[in-house]
């Protein structure tokens, strides 16, 4: 059900971030490593800015994503919202959000110079920066079918 539930987030996302010409929507398998400090990690979705383009190299970003899209499972739940949560806040991702399909919610932190924390469970707001540029129906992408 991950894999599903994700590929429709992804699918909602192109159109709002990617084809709108705002970057590029990306997906696993791709590694995102950290140079200051060597770590790394391989989010489920992610968005880069056409601003942020540098980061891209040939098999991994070096530098941190505008979003980042982790979706939970029992598996990796406990690590999303704590290891993940700190590298991605220390390391400059500039919004992230924590999918819970169970809850069918999404969780979104905003690390910028006006950190904020909200939760989502009709309509997602997807925003560049202060500027809101679409929405995701969520009773639509955190369906169970």
């Amino acid at each position: 059900m991950w894999a599903w539930r994700s590929q429709r987030l992804n699918l909602e996302l192109v159109p709002i971030l990617a084809e709108a010409g705002h970057g590029h929507v990306l997906y696993a398998p791709l590694g995102v490593h950290f140079p200051a400090t060597g770590e790394g990690v391989q989010p489920d979705l992610l968005f880069i800015s056409n601003e942020r383009r540098g980061i891209v190299a040939p098999d991994e970003l070096k530098g941190a994503p505008d979003l980042v899209v982790e979706i939970l499972s029992p598996t990796t739940a406990s690590r999303d919202t704590g290891v993940k949560h700190m590298l991605y806040e220390r390391h400059g991702v500039a919004e992230y959000w924590t999918v819970d399909p169970d809850l069918r919610a999404v969780e979104v932190w905003r690390f910028t110079a006006d950190p904020r924390h909200e939760r989502f469970v009709d309509f997602l707001p997807v925003r560049l920066g202060d500027e809101t540029v679409g929405e995701i129906d969520l009773s639509t992408v955190l369906a169970e079918d």
